[in-house]
């Protein structure tokens, strides 16, 4: 071998042209930084940046908006809380970060998706979009399979069915599937919700990458397996997951409050299951389910990617092609929105205590989305800008975090309110809530307010988009829950209009102080010693005369399905 061969010899080249681009483009870069260092150096040591040093450059981000949920434990709403957070009784003491307040938000006028829908020969229901900017394809597969279409004593099933979909089929194994994918560079998953079952492929599009890609997903999820080894593991993890739950508070509190609010009803059961529900699956269990919810009519299927139409139309065939035609799902019946006002506790040994305040309130179709939507961003969803935060946390230093959250369901989905705070601040913090929860639900939301909330919305929508599972994500929400096509330009027109008095409507027809259902839990009750909001008081009008229909709606068209 001749050592002294030139790199652009004749015979194999030493370094790849691939090397050479990122070799030239790394020193670009890197001489680039060096000139622009040294100019921030020169910058930073004269005496006006001394006396006047730089503020941090504001940063925007998207709104909190997807509650995923797979077999593991998930975002909970209650947040850590401080133990030393200090109480600011003096005006001049709090600092402000004004940054953001100098920079002009950039708002466009108008939004629109170049979307379009249709079914396939077996019924299934496709959204696409393309996206030409990477040469990638995003599909994914939701069924009507959650856990609200299982029994209470199978919970766990409709999580095991997804989890385990990966896991083998009857010529094919889990490590057989898994180097299938990663050979062409292509990933999946699956999940399970409490309304849907979501199965997920990536890849290039480059055929040679895409069709043996297409074709292992469409094997597998047309006929699982589900061993007998890997049903019998899985179980066990679930049950040592829920061993764990028992001394998380977050879990805990989150898992006792969601069973009331949905007593005797789909959403009740938590989807992870119980030690006696588990202990009573079994693996023809899953196959039972998997044939009969895993089916085209009951399947909505989203694809985003570098492809054309007609493409997209192709593999839609031919994924959902490997499955059965099926039935739809039966519809999930309307959650109990009247229930009477209770306060409970919880006893566990605990430094600090956790806080729940909700009631069933909204579904994936209400009207009112963009009223609400803005309603809670001022109240509680909208971060250190929110009610909560400046009432709770700035001004009286009771809690590291506070916020407050509208979620998607078929059914009404709930409004929740959750913080923590230190034990002996328990009932001061739950005080402040209820005379916040009823001076909004009074008097609505001022006009600074409004505009502040409409603002940041309308400029950081677009950024939902910015990434081809951010599209995936809305379109699969607007297939699933049978929105219009231009559900999204809908509501960004209805954030552009709404009024104070629209918001302030919207929130007084759907929170209702009446049915409000607090939780606490700690090592001492709490609650008995808060006072509730009064209807009365708050102007809530309490008559039945409304169409309820009307009155429940969608919390953020970024959020998904709630927690498990």
């Amino acid at each position: 071998m001749n050592k002294n061969r030139p790199i652009f010899s004749k015979g194999k080249p030493r370094f790849s042209r691939a090397t050479l681009n990122f070799i030239i483009i790394t020193v670009a870069l890197l001489i680039i930084f060096l000139s622009q260092s040294e100019k921030y150096l020169q910058d930073a040591q004269s005496p006006a940046a001394v006396a006047n040093p730089p503020e941090p450059p504001p940063t925007i981000t998207p709104n909190d908006a997807t509650e995923q949920h797979t077999n593991t434990p998930q975002n909970t709403p209650i947040q850590p809380a401080s133990e030393t957070l200090p109480t600011q009784t003096d005006a001049t003491e709090k600092t402000t970060l004004t940054s953001l307040e100098k920079v002009p938000l950039k708002v466009t006028t108008h939004f629109k998706m170049r979307s379009t829908s249709w079914q396939t020969e077996k019924g299934a229901k496709v959204l696409f979009m393309p996206a030409h900017e990477l040469p990638m394809i995003d599909i994914r597969l939701t069924f009507a399979a959650g856990s609200s279409q299982e029994a209470p004593e199978k919970a766990g099933m409709a999580t095991l069915t997804a989890t385990l979909l990966f896991e083998g089929t009857d010529t094919l194994n889990v490590d057989d599937i898994a180097a299938h994918f990663e050979s062409l560079g292509a990933t999946y998953s699956a999940s399970a919700y409490r309304d849907m079952a979501v199965v997920n492929l990536r890849s290039l599009t480059d055929p040679e990458y895409l069709e043996p890609a297409l074709a292992m997903f469409s094997t597998v999820i047309g006929a699982p397996s589900y061993p007998e080894e890997a049903v019998t593991r899985d179980i066990t993890r679930l049950k040592i997951g829920l061993e764990h739950e028992k001394q998380s508070p977050s879990s805990l509190i989150s898992k006792a409050f969601i069973a009331h609010l949905y007593e005797n009803h789909p959403y009740g059961h938590h989807s992870r299951g119980t030690e006696q529900s588990l202990n009573t699956l079994s693996r023809q269990d899953l196959i039972d389910y998997h044939k009969k919810y895993y089916v085209a009519k009951n399947s909505t299927m989203t694809i985003v990617g570098d492809i054309k139409e007609a493409q997209a139309k192709e593999i839609a065939e031919k994924i959902i092609s490997s499955l059965q035609a099926g039935e739809k799902a039966a519809p999930t019946p309307p959650a109990n929105t009247d229930t009477p006002s209770i306060q409970d506790h919880i006893v566990f040994n605990s430094q600090q205590t956790h806080i729940m305040l909700g009631l069933p309130a909204i579904n994936a179709t209400s009207p009112l989305h963009a009223d609400l939507y803005l309603a809670n961003e001022i109240f509680g969803g909208g971060g250190f800008s929110s009610i909560l935060m400046t009432e709770v946390r700035e001004k009286r230093g009771l809690s590291y975090s506070t916020s407050s959250k509208f979620r998607r369901m078929r059914a009404e989905g709930p409004f929740i309110i959750s913080l923590q705070t230190k034990n002996e601040s328990a009932k001061e913090a739950l005080n402040v809530v209820y005379q916040e929860l009823e001076n909004f639900a009074k008097n609505g939301p001022t006009e600074e307010q409004l505009e502040h909330a409409r603002n940041n919305l309308l400029a950081s929508f677009p950024l939902q988009f910015a990434s081809n599972q951010g599209t995936v994500s809305q379109l699969n929400s607007i297939g699933f829950y049978d929105l219009p096509l231009n559900y999204l330009e809908s509501f960004y027109k209805g954030v552009q209009n709404a009024t104070t008095a629209s918001v302030h409507e919207a929130f007084k027809k759907t929170i209702k102080p009446e049915f409000l259902y607090t939780l606490t839990l700690g090592p001492t009750a709490v609650v008995e010693q808060a006072a509730q909001p009064s209807a009365e008081k708050s102007g809530i009008h309490t008559d039945e005369d409304a169409d309820k229909k009307d009155t429940q709606h969608t919390g953020n068209p970024l959020e998904s399905s709630p927690s498990n």
